[in-house]
C-alpha cells in the first residue's frame, strides 16, 4: 500500500507537475557557478536548466524529490569556494550529495548518468552528463606523469597518438575518493601545475582530451613517432667512406686536422703529410644503437583519456636509475622539458646520438619502439638547450677545426637536412695550411627564441647569439688572453655560460693559467668568470676569480677547473661551482665548491662551508656535514659538478664523489644536495648555504676519468631542470678492474 506522501506527489505530478517546482525552482536559485569561487569546475546548474530539470523530475518519486531540495538546500548554504579552503568545502560538498545518495535508478539516470551525486569526477555535481572516467586497463592513449615535492603537484602527459585537442580536462580525488573540481588546460598545453596543495597531501588525477563539443577526442592511427632521421645522402656513419674520409652530414669527404683531437672517433690525424683525419677501426660506428624499426602506433585508435596516477606531497627523494642506452657512452648531456620528456645527447660509437624519453624514462632504452636520432655522424663533446620560446632544441659541438650547431624542433626526435647546420670555423688559408681552431662551446636560452653561445676562438672567447633558423649575430669578444707575463691570464678553456634573459644579464666561466708574480714563480690553474648586462654598457667586465674568497682575493694557488654556471629567475642571483685539486697530508684529493656572484661588485665569493667536504670546526669535527656518507679518515674525491635551478627558484648541486683508496679502484657516485639562498651556514652563520644530507643517486659506479698528477678530474655527468619541479642527473658508468672503462649512460630524477 503506497503511503499517503507517496499518493499525494502523484497527484500533484498528474495534475500540473507542482511538485517539481520545489526542486527546479531551488535549482535555479542556486547560483552554483557562483559558489565554485576560483576552484574551478562548471557553471551550469547542480540539475541542469529549468526546462531540463522539470522533464527529468518526472523521474523521481516524492522521496526522490524531497532528498534533491535537502541536497539543493545543503549546496545553497556552502560558502563561496577558496583555493586556501578547497580540501573543506570540496568535503562539505559531498557531505550534500551524500544525503542524496538513495535516490531510485530512474532519478539517478535522469539527472546524474545513473551515478549518484558527486560521482562524476569533479564536475560540480550535477549535470545528465556523469563527465569522463579514467582509463583502467591501459588502452587508452594519454600517459600521464605526475610527481610531488613537499607542497606542489606536477603534471604532464603524452599521446600515443596524434589527435584534435581543444583542451584538456583535469580531473582530481583526494584520498578518501572526493572529487575537487575539474580544472581546464588550453590543447596546445601538455602540462599541469597543483601549486600549494600543502604537505602530506595524497591526490589521484587523470586527464581526458576533449574536442571543440566538449567530446573525447579518437587519436589517429600512424602514433606521434617521428620515424626514421631524414636521410642524410650518401654515408650514414664512418664505415661508408674510405679510410681518409669521414661522414659529415652525410657525404664522405676529407677532414683537415690539427691534431687527433680534431678527429672524429676511432681517426687519428696524420699531421705528418697531409693533415687528414685517417680511419684506424672497422668497428660498426653506431648501427647496432640505431634502433628498430619504427612503430606505426597502436592497431585502433584510441580514447584521449589516461589512468587515473596517484601521488603525495612529502619531501622528494630520488628516482631509481635508469639506462637510456645499453651501449658505451661518454660526455653526456641533457635537457629536461617537463616531468614527462628529456633528452639526452651521448657520444656513442664515434658519432652523436640522441635519445628522447617521453615517459619520464619509462620508454629507456628505446627497444625498437622508438629510434634514437642520429645528431650527427662526427663531433665531440655536444652540449644542449631548449629555447621553449618556440620549442626548439639546440646543439652544440666540436667538428673540425670549428663548432657546429644544429636545431631540432621536434624534441630531438630529427635534425633535419644536411644544409640545416651552422659550421662556426675560421677560413682555411689560401697557401694551404691550417687554420686556427674555434671549440668548446656552451649554450643557454637567450631572447626572442635564440640561444646564446661562447665559444673559444683561438685564444679568445667569442659569444654569438644563434637563432633556429641558425643564423649566428655578431661574435662578440669577452676575453682575450694575455701574454705569459707575470699577473697576466691567458690559455683561455672550458668555457661554460649562464643567462638571465629578463635582465639581460650574461655570465662567462672559463678555466685559464695566470702566471705568478714574484716571489711566488710558476703557472697556476684557475676559474674565472666575466659579466654583462646594461649596467655595464652592454660590455663584458674584466675577468675576476671565481674562486675567491673575498674581494681582492689572490685566489688559491692550487689548481681549479670545470666551472658550472647557473642563474635563479626568482632571486635574480648567480651560482657557480667548480673543482678544487686540493691535498691532505701529502694526498692529493679534488672537491668541489660553490661561488655566490656580488651583483653590486660585479665579482664572486666562496669559503671554506661553501665546499661539499666542509667539516665541523674542532672538537665538533666528528662528521662531513655536506656529505654524511663519507666517513671520517676515508680518502674521498668529489667532482664533476653541474648545477640546475628550477621555475620556481630551487637550487641543485649535482657532482659526483666517492672513495678513491691508492691502489684500488676509485668507488664513484653520483649525488646531488639542494642549495638555499636563505638558509644560514651553521659553520659560519653565514646566508647561503646548502641543503644537506646529499642524496646518493644509485648504486652503479660512476666512470674514474683517471686524471692524475696536477690536474682536477674532469666533468662526468650533466645536469637540467625540466619547466616544473624536477632536476635530473645523467652520468656514465665505469667498468673493469679500474671502473675507468665508460659504459652505459643513466639518469636520475629528483623528484
Amino acid at each position: 500500500m503506497r503511503n499517503l506522501f507517496d499518493l499525494g506527489s502523484l497527484a500533484c505530478l498528474a495534475l500540473a507537475g507542482c511538485a517539481s517546482n520545489g526542486v527546479c525552482d531551488k535549482n535555479e536559485a542556486l547560483d552554483w557557478a557562483s559558489k565554485q569561487g576560483d576552484c574551478g569546475g562548471e557553471g551550469r546548474p547542480v540539475l541542469d536548466s529549468k526546462a531540463a530539470c522539470t522533464t527529468g523530475v518526472n523521474s523521481c518519486s516524492g522521496d526522490d524529490q524531497k532528498a534533491l531540495e535537502v541536497m539543493l538546500d545543503c549546496l545553497a548554504k556552502l560558502p563561496v569556494c577558496s583555493q586556501a579552503a578547497r580540501d573543506s568545502w570540496v568535503s562539505s560538498r559531498q557531505a550534500c550529495y551524500d544525503g542524496a545518495s538513495r535516490l531510485s535508478a530512474s532519478c539517478k539516470s535522469a539527472f546524474f548518468g545513473g551515478a549518484s551525486p558527486g560521482e562524476d569526477g569533479g564536475d560540480g555535481g550535477g549535470a545528465v552528463d556523469a563527465g569522463p572516467q579514467p582509463m583502467t586497463d591501459g588502452g587508452g592513449a594519454i600517459d600521464l606523469i605526475v610527481v610531488a615535492d613537499e607542497t606542489d603537484f606536477a603534471l604532464a602527459w603524452t599521446s600515443r597518438q596524434p589527435g584534435d585537442v581543444a583542451h584538456w580536462r583535469v580531473a582530481s580525488v583526494s584520498a578518501a575518493d572526493v572529487s575537487y573540481p575539474d580544472q581546464t588546460v588550453e590543447g596546445a598545453l601538455w602540462t599541469y601545475h597543483d601549486a600549494d596543495a600543502g604537505q602530506g597531501v595524497k591526490k589521484g588525477f587523470f586527464v581526458a582530451g576533449l574536442n571543440s563539443a566538449d567530446q573525447i577526442v579518437l587519436g589517429v592511427l600512424g602514433g606521434p613517432d617521428a620515424g626514421p632521421a631524414a636521410d642524410a645522402g650518401g654515408c650514414t656513419g664512418p664505415l661508408d667512406c674510405a679510410l681518409d674520409k669521414v661522414c659529415n652530414l652525410g657525404a664522405c669527404a676529407a677532414q683537415v686536422c690539427q691534431n687527433s683531437n680534431t678527429c672524429p672517433g676511432g681517426y687519428l690525424c696524420d699531421s705528418v703529410t697531409q693533415h687528414l683525419c685517417v680511419r684506424i677501426f672497422g668497428l660498426d660506428a653506431g648501427a647496432p644503437d640505431a634502433g628498430g624499426p619504427v612503430d606505426a602506433g597502436e592497431a585502433r585508435p584510441l580514447p584521449f583519456l589516461s589512468e587515473r596516477v596517484t601521488a603525495t606531497t612529502a619531501a622528494p627523494g630520488v628516482s631509481a636509475e635508469t639506462f637510456v642506452s645499453p651501449f658505451a657512452s661518454r660526455n653526456p648531456a641533457i635537457v629536461a622539458i617537463d616531468s614527462a620528456r628529456q633528452y639526452v645527447a651521448l657520444e656513442q660509437e664515434g658519432q652523436l646520438f640522441g635519445h628522447l624519453t617521453l615517459r619520464r624514462g619509462a620508454d629507456y632504452p628505446l627497444d625498437g619502439v622508438r629510434r634514437p636520432s642520429q645528431i650527427d655522424s662526427i663531433g665531440t663533446h655536444v652540449k644542449l638547450a631548449y629555447q621553449a620560446e618556440n620549442g626548439t632544441l639546440f646543439a652544440c659541438y666540436n667538428v673540425g677545426s670549428g663548432v657546429r650547431v644544429r636545431v631540432s624542433r621536434d624534441l630531438g626526435q630529427t635534425w633535419g637536412g644536411p644544409a640545416e647546420a651552422l659550421d662556426v670555423a675560421y677560413p682555411t688559408p689560401d697557401d694551404g695550411g691550417v687554420a686556427p681552431l674555434i671549440q668548446d662551446c656552451a649554450l643557454a636560452p637567450w631572447r626572442d627564441g635564440q640561444v646564446a653561445m661562447v665559444t673559444l676562438d683561438d685564444s679568445s672567447l667569442v659569444v654569438r647569439t644563434v637563432s633556429d633558423a641558425l643564423a649566428a649575430g655578431p661574435a662578440e669578444q669577452a676575453f682575450i688572453s694575455s701574454g705569459p707575463d707575470a699577473g697576466n691570464i691567458f690559455n683561455a678553456r672550458r668555457p661554460a655560460i649562464a643567462t638571465l634573459p629578463a635582465t639581460s644579464a650574461l655570465h662567462v666561466g672559463f678555466t685559464a693559467t695566470r702566471a705568478m708574480a714574484p716571489p711566488s714563480s710558476g703557472m697556476d690553474t684557475e676559474v674565472y668568470a666575466v659579466y654583462r648586462d646594461p649596467t655595464t654598457g652592454g660590455v663584458f667586465t674584466q675577468p675576476v676569480r671565481i674562486n675567491a674568497t673575498g674581494v681582492g682575493s689572490s685566489g688559491n694557488p692550487t689548481p681549479q677547473d670545470h666551472v658550472a654556471l647557473a642563474t635563479d629567475p626568482v632571486t635574480q642571483k648567480a651560482i657557480a661551482a667548480f673543482t678544487s685539486l686540493e691535498s691532505q697530508g701529502g694526498v692529493a684529493y679534488n672537491t668541489v665548491y660553490v661561488s655566490l656572484f656580488v651583483p653590486g661588485t660585479k665579482s664572486w665569493i666562496t669559503s671554506g662551508d661553501l665546499n661539499v667536504f666542509a667539516m665541523r670546526p674542532p672538537p665538533q669535527n666528528t662528521e662531513f656535514v655536506v656529505i654524511p656518507d663519507r666517513p671520517l679518515g676515508s680518502a674521498w674525491d668529489a667532482f664533476s659538478p653541474t648545477l640546475a635551478v628550477t621555475p620556481g627558484g630551487k637550487v641543485f648541486l649535482s657532482f659526483v664523489a666517492g672513495d678513491h683508496q691508492v691502489g684500488q679502484a676509485a668507488d664513484y657516485h653520483g649525488y646531488v644536495v639542494g642549495f638555499d639562498w636563505k638558509k644560514l651556514s651553521p659553520l659560519s652563520g653565514a646566508l647561503a648555504w646548502f641543503l644537506p644530507p646529499a642524496k646518493r643517486l644509485g648504486s652503479t659506479v660512476v666512470v674514474d676519468p683517471r686524471a692524475g698528477g696536477n690536474t682536477a678530474q674532469p666533468t662526468q655527468s650533466a645536469s637540467a631542470a625540466d619547466s616544473q619541479l624536477s632536476v635530473y642527473t645523467v652520468y656514465v658508468e665505469g667498468l673493469g678492474a679500474a671502473a675507468d672503462e665508460p659504459n652505459r649512460a643513466i639518469v636520475v630524477a629528483r623528484p
